[in-house]
């Protein structure tokens, strides 16, 4: 039971936080879009997961991103949490500029943030408002949610391998994410949709992601918005799925 209360703590909260595509140019993303996930434990309803990009800020053109993250009255049998987390990128798409994670676990208050300092090349994590880490940057870093917009930008084609440097506050590390094929899934009531299946690599980071006992696949749509419309997670306790139900703001 209680690997079973972990790995719903890791999967639900970190399993929108991937990466799905690296590259510059034209963004895949609006101002103002928002997409709403349905989460699954072995096809049981658990909780709901809300991705947003912030309206545009007057006087600058940076991107800010919100998730929000819910568990219900199941899921809360093993592990309750609300939690949103926020996070800033610059208006190139290349490079943090902010993370910041807030929300209730076990009816207990939890605080953490990110401060990226570009100019002297370093990150400092702070746990409920105290120090807690300091790392070096390199240049290009992302956290886990920008890397997921970031990513979105990215021309996919079947059997590439697309790296980048991604820090949850706790680590720095090299991800990976293999485009494994093509398939048209049916997604609940949005229908058939063309996908592309990739497959990320972030040991180390988030947990789960390190997890010897874990696999896990992204559904991107094949349009312009590179959307995740399914994420799914196999591990000795079952199997994680996130799939989307609703989007507004940008077309699939």
């Amino acid at each position: 039971m209680n690997m079973g209360r972990l790995k719903m703590k890791k999967i639900l909260g970190t399993l929108l936080i991937l990466a799905i595509s690296f590259a510059f140019g034209q963004n895949n993303f609006n101002y103002g879009e928002k997409a709403t996930y349905n989460a699954y434990w072995n096809g049981i309803r658990a909780g709901t997961v809300v991705l947003e990009v912030l309206p545009k800020v007057d006087n600058s053109n940076d991107y800010t991103f919100r998730m929000r993250m819910t568990t219900n009255s199941f899921a809360e049998r093993f592990y309750s949490s609300q939690q949103t987390i926020t996070s800033t990128i610059d208006e190139n798409v290349s490079h943090s500029k902010s993370y910041h994670t807030k929300g209730i676990e076990k009816k207990k208050e939890r605080e953490r943030k990110i401060t990226f300092d570009w100019e002297n090349m370093k990150t400092e994590y702070y746990r409920d408002g105290n120090l807690s880490n300091e790392l070096t940057l390199v240049e290009g870093t992302l956290d886990p949610l920008s890397l997921f917009y970031f990513l979105r930008n990215q021309d996919i084609e079947v059997g590439k391998i697309i790296q980048s440097n991604v820090t949850d506050g706790r680590r720095l590390i090299s991800g990976s994410i293999h485009v494994k094929k093509e398939e048209t899934i049916k997604v609940g009531k949005l229908g058939n949709i063309k996908t592309y299946v990739i497959e990320p690599t972030l040991d180390g980071l988030g947990g789960i992601f390190g997890s010897s006992d874990s696999n896990m696949e992204i559904w991107l749509s094949q349009g312009n918005s590179r959307l995740p419309v399914r994420i799914r997670s196999k591990v000795k306790v079952g199997t994680f799925t996130v799939e989307l139900a609703r989007v507004e703001g940008v077309q699939l």
